[in-house]
């Protein structure tokens, strides 16, 4: 359960490191190419002398850890223009909602998984909760196009990640591999992205630099410590990815309540609870 913590609390540093960006003067998509950077930076020192290159040329790890690292940075572009054109209230819904596509996904395909009512009710339950928790004035007009392409992806995302630790990350090693080699992708193709935009020269600031370390750190941490909760714990991975994303949702909108004195409104308390009870059916069912 440690492990899963860890992973709720480092998610929720992400959020409120993001927040403090414009304060500092931070420039987002450097800090995040540097941030990408930062992780595979952490990985390779953490993995280094375990692995050869003959272990890991053919391994599916490399296949999958790069498709993670194009949903990485492609996700991120979309969830920026949703943000800007329709608020960033929208993305955060179409974002922690995918939690029902990974969680449908093993309940139905995975053998070491199982159907329960209970688990969908659950998610029934979860799907207005996380609603009315990142609920802003004004985000209730949208058009559903590209928040259903972020849906989608973000549950492909979670669904590669689980399956692929699962099956093949099977050591420590592999899973700090799994967990870096998606940041070095995505780093790369950010690079790439910058050299070819116009609107962005090549010049890091010290707020930026600053901003990208600390978050590649927290970065590695959110996916490392997401990797050792499904091997950890007895729950089925139907149920710890609704239990991290609800309990991210929940954790986020608390600290940013305290920290940066953002305002919860009523409707927000209501989402809450709502996803807190969530939570507890998921956990009771693992009881039954």
């Amino acid at each position: 359960m440690i492990y899963l913590i860890l992973s709720f609390l480092s998610s929720s540093a992400i959020f409120l490191l993001f927040k403090t960006f414009t304060q500092y003067n931070v420039h987002t998509l450097k800090a995040i190419v540097l941030n990408y950077f930062t992780a595979t930076a952490l990985g390779i020192a953490l993995v280094s002398g375990e692995l050869s290159g003959g272990e890991i040329s053919y391994s599916p790890l490399i296949r999958n850890g790069a498709l993670l690292g194009f949903l990485f940075i492609g996700l991120f572009y979309l969830m920026a223009k949703i943000s800007q054109e329709m608020g960033a209230g929208i993305s955060s819904v179409a974002t922690k909602l995918s939690l029902v596509i990974p969680a449908i996904f093993f309940m139905f395909f995975d053998s070491y998984d199982s159907f329960s009512w209970l688990k969908i009710s659950a998610l029934l339950v979860a799907i207005p909760g996380i609603y009315f928790t990142v609920y802003t004035k004004g985000s209730g007009k949208f058009s559903l196009l590209l928040p259903l392409i972020l849906f989608l992806g973000s549950g492909l995302l979670d669904i590669i990640l689980a399956y692929t630790d699962q099956h093949y990350a099977h050591s420590n090693s592999d899973k700090i591999l799994l967990t870096f080699l998606p940041f070095m992708v995505a780093g790369t193709t950010g690079v790439f992205i910058l050299i070819g935009s116009k609107k962005n020269n090549l010049k890091f600031t010290r707020p930026t630099v600053i901003a990208g370390i600390i978050l590649g750190l927290i970065n590695f941490a959110s996916i490392f410590f997401l990797l050792k909760t499904f091997d950890s714990i007895s729950l089925a991975k139907s149920q710890i990815i609704p239990i991290n994303n609800l309990g991210i949702v929940i954790l986020s909108s608390i600290a940013a309540y305290l920290v940066l004195k953002e305002r919860l409104s009523s409707i927000n308390m209501i989402g809450l609870i709502i996803s807190g009870s969530a939570i507890l059916i998921l956990l009771v069912e693992s009881y039954i």
